[in-house]
């Protein structure tokens, strides 16, 4: 994979013209230390679902991002978030949002992919928006789980690059 820092950073992968198609994907982390993932020490199970397919889960994302982001102009409520997490939870076509649940169906995280994320950037799609994995369980392999999701999500539909904005 290949980053570049600040906006207008790409991210990409060759796979040789084999589009990878993937549904749902599913991923085993353990924790740094050898000592399994999160709940006991248990290895940490991540379910990845398009988040169109599952309308319950936009309040519990929403939450995490207000939690994180809520200062944001425009979004300082909780119901502001609900309703952006509502307009990107698109189906087949973009913006879409994946969200990362473990076996009790918690929320871990979400990210989305969206035609631009930056009005200045229009030229340049699509945008992956939106990334966040709770605090709690940060360098547990989760954002890599939804990363690797969408990436191959996008892959199957014929994109070749997607773009990500940076504080770099």
């Amino acid at each position: 994979m290949s980053t570049a820092d600040g906006i207008g950073g790409t991210v990409s992968r060759g796979y040789g013209g084999a589009p990878l198609v993937a549904q749902r994907w599913r991923a085993e982390f353990a924790s740094p230390g050898g000592c399994g993932g999160h709940r006991n020490g248990k290895i940490l199970h991540v379910d990845v679902h398009l988040l169109a397919k599952r309308p319950d889960l936009i309040h519990p994302l929403a939450e995490i991002r207000w939690r994180e982001w809520g200062g944001e102009p425009g979004l300082v409520h909780l119901s502001d978030w609900v309703r952006c997490a509502e307009q990107e939870a698109g189906h087949h076509e973009l913006p879409v949002t994946f969200v990362a649940v473990d076996e009790a169906g918690d929320v871990l995280g979400g990210v989305g992919l969206a035609p631009y994320d930056l009005e200045e950037c229009r030229d340049r799609s699509p945008w992956i928006i939106g990334m966040i994995v709770r605090a709690d369980l940060r360098g547990r392999g989760v954002g890599q789980a939804l990363v690797d999701h969408l990436e191959r999500w996008a892959v199957g539909r014929g994109v070749e690059r997607m773009w990500v904005a940076t504080d770099g």
